[in-house]
């Protein structure tokens, strides 16, 4: 004996249902997986900054115009090896300026360092976590 079915609104087909099902399957799968791998724990933080570099008279000077994860900024050229620890030139804020002299003179030095033509001066970020990142670079034109 056949016994109608109250719901006579059934119109979903099994089909459907096992594609939703499958759906929903895969959304907590990946989730799950997510959560259990920690993915995006080990994304390397880069540098947000902008430095301005201009030539001037005296060697080549950078600006910092916006900083927004960046502990210090380091100019960096040719004559690095001449400086003193620490004597390098920095910058930490917005709005803060140094200058990559074009004629470096100590007198504890035996020779004068000089920038000549073609040599490149970097502004290098040294992030909070102390990985260094190269920002931008410049040629100097005597």
């Amino acid at each position: 004996m056949f016994i109608p079915s109250k719901n006579k609104n059934n119109n979903n087909s099994p089909v459907f249902e096992v594609i939703i099902l499958t759906i929903i399957t895969v959304i907590l799968v990946a989730i799950v997986y997510v959560v259990v791998f920690n993915i995006g724990d080990n994304v390397s933080e880069t540098s947000d900054a902008t430095v301005q570099l201009t030539q001037v008279d005296d060697g080549i000077q950078a600006t910092v115009i916006r900083n927004e994860n960046v502990e210090s900024f380091l100019l960096s050229g040719s004559y690095d090896d001449e400086f003193d620890d620490g004597d390098e030139p920095t910058m930490e804020s917005v709005g803060d300026s140094a200058i990559y002299l074009e004629k470096y003179d100590d007198d504890n030095l035996d020779s004068k360092a000089t920038l000549n033509d073609g040599d490149t001066i970097s502004v290098i970020a040294i992030l909070e976590n102390g990985t260094e990142e190269v920002l931008t670079s410049t040629q100097y034109n005597a």
